[in-house]
């Protein structure tokens, strides 16, 4: 009840305030609380963690990318907004299980530190047996934190060779423990008790995207937007996958020639009359995966199973 109470006050916030300063830039964080579980003891235990917040605001509304929490990566685009003195966001997970954090708090004057709570219930599964049998394991999470600003480095003479490094969305996984599991009638991909990608009735392309996962040891899944992104892609240690796989299908491109066209009132990223991904409307998730594909060198564009193929990924 308390959590639905705070979620509504954030709504509350979302749509009344009345003026807002501008915190973008990234912070410095750090973070007290409790990890509350409800099915073992001790039922209570502390979690203390140092990472980052990464904002990026238009106006009022401010986009927060909450960096690693506890030893894991949160990998969470909360949306919310700013204003009086204060700043409240959300961030719904809609796949399995559902989710719902909530971050909330205070801004400084001079808008350079953040306080606040980071909130959400924690809900997971448990595996106890064969496929069916997980339970789910209640219980949630609350923390305090500080976040400063960091200063702006010192500007010089920069050299071309420098890459301004992209904010990404990325969810970390072990690929030697992912594997084909059928659940409610679906085949997926899980690591453990989580699952990864889910395939629908398609038994074949789930287990050619495992294996294309263990080639390339893919231990990333990362989305422009969320829910519902517009573009994923996948990481080996934070690099772009490299080389090929026998039967692969895909398509090559030069990443020095691509741009981000609208055509026919729909954003896409092209190379010249040839267009490689569709954003529909969303014209900003267009160009931040621009300036992904060029950071990384993506230069080529893989899929499994066409037409409406049920992965697709990049890869040098």
């Amino acid at each position: 009840m308390r959590f639905v109470v705070l979620v509504m006050g954030c709504i509350m916030l979302l749509v009344f305030c009345l003026w807002a300063q501008d915190i973008s830039g990234e912070y410095e964080v750090s973070i007290r609380g409790t990890n509350i579980y409800l099915d073992v003891d001790p039922a209570q235990r502390p979690v203390s963690d140092e990472t980052t917040i990464e904002i990026e605001q238009s106006g009022e509304k401010i986009s927060l990318t909450f960096g690693s929490f506890a030893g894991a990566s949160a990998a969470t685009l909360f949306k919310g907004k700013v204003g009086n003195n204060r700043f409240c966001a959300v961030w719904w997970y809609q796949g399995s299980p559902h989710e719902t954090k909530l971050i909330w708090g205070t801004v400084s004057g001079d808008g350079r530190t953040l306080k606040g709570t980071f909130m959400y219930p924690r809900v997971a599964y448990r595996d106890e047996g064969p496929a069916g049998s997980q339970r789910l394991v209640p219980g949630w999470v609350e923390a305090k934190f500080t976040a400063s600003k960091k200063l702006a480095p010192i500007t010089g003479i920069v050299r071309p060779d420098i890459r301004l490094r992209v904010q990404e969305d990325c969810i970390s996984f072990d690929y030697r423990n992912a594997e084909v599991k059928r659940f409610n009638g679906n085949w997926k991909i899980v690591e453990g008790s989580h699952w990864l990608m889910d395939f629908g009735n398609n038994a074949d392309e789930a287990r050619q995207a495992l294996r294309v996962i263990k080639r390339y040891r893919m231990d990333s899944r990362c989305f422009v937007g969320r829910p519902d992104p517009s573009m994923e892609y996948m990481l080996v240690n934070g690099k772009a996958p490299q080389g090929s796989i026998s039967g692969e299908d895909c398509l090559a491109f030069n990443p020095a020639d691509i741009q981000v066209k609208e055509i026919n009132g729909r954003w896409k990223i092209v190379q010249g009359s040839r267009w490689l991904v569709d954003f529909a409307a969303k014209e900003a998730e267009a160009r931040k995966a621009l300036s992904i594909i060029k950071m990384h060198g993506f230069d080529h564009i893989c899929y499994i199973g066409r037409p409406n193929p049920s992965m697709t990924y990049f890869r040098k």
